[in-house]
């Protein structure tokens, strides 16, 4: 999981990819709808704040393959 999020008066970072530099941890959980799906992140930024983000995206574009 990476995520930067920046507000006005804040940053928050979770980064659990890349051993042993990880900042913070989370889980993430991805159910289908209807022809999209809903992703929900819980975990804790690097100083231990609490994150919570939930995205709905009503249609999932086709794939494309990139980087070769």
């Amino acid at each position: 999981v990476s995520l930067a999020l920046a507000t006005s008066s804040s940053t928050h970072r979770i980064n659990s990819v890349g051993e042993p530099q990880s900042e913070g941890a989370a889980t993430v959980r991805v159910s289908p709808l209807a022809t999209g799906g809903r992703f929900e992140l819980k975990g804790k930024d690097a100083g231990g704040a609490k994150i919570e983000l939930t995205v709905a995206c009503p249609v999932f574009a086709g794939v494309e393959a990139e980087g070769g």
